[in-house]
């Protein structure tokens, strides 16, 4: 057998260290982003003098630095002046027990021997237990805990029921009542961060009044920008001479007009070198950069579908099945997939989700890239719809499916990945006439 690795085995690799082509990786200084520093800094300033801070809420489409400048900001905080910082991913912890339980496990970690306290467990604990023990905690620690809640829009979105029951109102209700019973002892302050403009309309209103929140708003890089980002994390990521400023400047515009993700620029080149390192050549070039640009989208799509849940999967078959009548292109409004897609459960024997959980689930597709929602008017009388696009082509959606633990149960909605384009995409289950499908889901199974 040759030897799989060779383009790997090799004296001098252009990467010398991948951590700074990673998102989460600390440079020095974060550029570009000194005004949102200076007012976490003024916002925060507080906690230094024992002072509770305001709360705040971080606004920015992805990939703008909100969490790496937050970490960075709280983590100095932390440093300087032994104000607690503890930072949560919402979309990993989706929960008011998860999130709750995080904060006390890391507030444990660090104080319960010093503040001769129990230990708070990882799991295991009620949430009136939990909280009273936090308050403890608080009580001893006579100084704030500042919160990060990273998109903490999954844990409000209206409508929503997080993994452990609650709405994820109930989160911040409870967090706003234990720092009412501590008075005049400061509490948690909560940074709220989200790429979600309208997140204070998916609170309740007593919740959004108590919060309030001091806005810190992350504009979008621009090329120049990104191409400065890209170039300070080159130098110590890849050997020298090792790529032109050609692809640094070429990943930077092709993130741009991907709305400014940094993230998107960083994967890009880090791709781009991977492959290089591959081939055994010595320098990053353009065709390295068209390959990763190529892989890239197709990968992470096939990625996001074949972890999604199986109603999700049928969401996404009946948007690429459901042609739309009222829309010029044919694109399909949003009442018109739902009729799709309960005919489709019903084919398969599931009970369909409510029109207003699918809107959920449409939404969640839509952050993460894999549908796109435009609301359109149709004219006096018409009324306002929302459309829904496929974001995916259909060779990925139905591979992506295929390969999921959902492929058998999806096996006569799919194309085989053997069988190659098929214009009509859906297969006619037996027993079931799915053919109106294609002629938009106001027609009847006949």
């Amino acid at each position: 057998m040759p030897n799989l690795f060779d383009g790997f085995v090799k004296s001098e690799h252009i990467i010398l260290d991948t951590d700074p082509l990673k998102p989460e990786f600390k440079p020095g200084e974060l550029k570009h982003r000194e005004k949102q520093v200076e007012q976490l800094v003024n916002i925060l300033g507080p906690a230094t003098n024992g002072k509770a801070p305001a709360n705040v809420l971080a606004i920015g489409s992805p990939g703008t630095g909100k969490t790496l400048t937050i970490s960075a900001v709280g983590q100095q905080l932390e440093d300087i002046a032994s104000i607690p910082f503890v930072h949560v991913q919402c979309s990993a912890a989706r929960g008011e027990y998860a999130v709750t339980g995080r904060l006390g496990y890391q507030l444990s970690e660090r104080y319960s021997k010093t503040l001769g306290l129990t230990g708070i467990p990882r799991t295991g604990w009620i949430l009136d237990k939990l909280y009273k023990t936090l308050g403890d905690y608080l009580k001893k620690l006579k100084k704030p805990v500042v919160l990060a809640l990273d998109d903490i829009h999954v844990l409000t979105r209206k409508g929503r029921i997080v993994r452990d029951g609650a709405t994820g109102n109930s989160l911040l209700k409870n967090i706003l009542d234990l720092n009412r019973e501590l008075r005049p002892l400061p509490g948690i302050t909560v940074i709220g961060v989200t790429n979600y403009d309208p997140f204070e309309r998916d609170l309740d209103e007593d919740v959004a009044s108590r919060f309030g929140g001091e806005k810190v708003v992350f504009p979008r890089y621009d090329a120049r920008q990104l191409t400065g980002i890209l170039d300070d994390r080159a130098k110590v990521a890849f050997r020298p001479n090792s790529y032109g400023s050609g692809v640094i400047s070429r990943c930077a515009a092709e993130a741009t007009q991907l709305g400014g993700d940094a993230r998107v620029a960083l994967s890009l080149l880090r791709s781009a070198a991977m492959r290089a390192d591959h081939l055994g050549d010595a320098q990053i070039e353009e065709s390295h950069l068209e390959y990763a640009l190529k892989n890239m989208e197709s990968e992470s799509a096939l990625q996001i579908i074949t972890r999604s849940s199986d109603h999700e999967k049928i969401l996404l078959l009946s948007i690429a099945a459901t042609k739309g009548t009222y829309s010029k292109d044919g694109t399909p409004k949003t009442g018109e997939i739902y009729k799709t897609y309960t005919q489709m459960c019903k084919t398969i024997g599931r009970k369909p989700l409510s029109d207003r959980r699918l809107a959920d689930l449409i939404y969640d597709l839509a952050a993460d890239g894999i549908v796109e929602t435009r609301v359109v008017s149709f004219g006096r009388g018409g009324g306002r719809s929302q459309l829904i696009t496929l974001n995916v082509g259909k060779d990925i959606l139905s591979k992506a499916i295929s390969d999921s633990n959902a492929g058998e149960l999806l096996e006569d909605f799919i194309i085989p990945a053997t069988k190659g384009p098929d214009p009509d995409f859906l297969y006619k289950k037996p027993g079931a006439n799915l053919s109106h499908y294609q002629q938009g889901a106001g027609g009847k199974p006949s």
